[in-house]
């Protein structure tokens, strides 16, 4: 992002770590059974750049059940969320009828 400091323009950056961000969410937040996955776009001069996989992988883990996803825009970047419960976690928790009633 460039930025105007006086009579100077100057660019502003920062790394961020979405697995150390993402391990203290889930740490704290995640119950077993669910996993998260996150895809992001950035613009660029003339669009934005192809989605790429920032946390996770890129498709859902092996015993998934459903997959539920969620778009964010935040100053342009396109964020999706995935999220993705297990055989496990539907059959312990009601099935679609309990997730569908947390989602709403």
């Amino acid at each position: 992002m460039t930025i105007k400091n006086t009579r100077q323009f100057g660019v502003v950056f920062s790394v961020i770590d979405y697995t150390k961000i993402m391990k203290a969410l889930a740490d704290d937040w995640v119950p077993p059974g669910v996993s998260a996955r996150i895809e992001a776009s950035f613009p660029r001069q003339g669009g934005a750049t192809p989605a790429a996989v920032v946390y996770g992988e890129a498709a859902a883990p092996a015993g998934t059940r459903a997959t539920y996803s969620q778009d964010i825009v935040i100053d342009q970047a396109k964020f999706t969320l995935h999220w993705d419960f297990s055989n496990t976690y539907m059959s312990a928790h009601g099935g679609n009828a309990v997730l569908a009633a947390g989602i709403l």
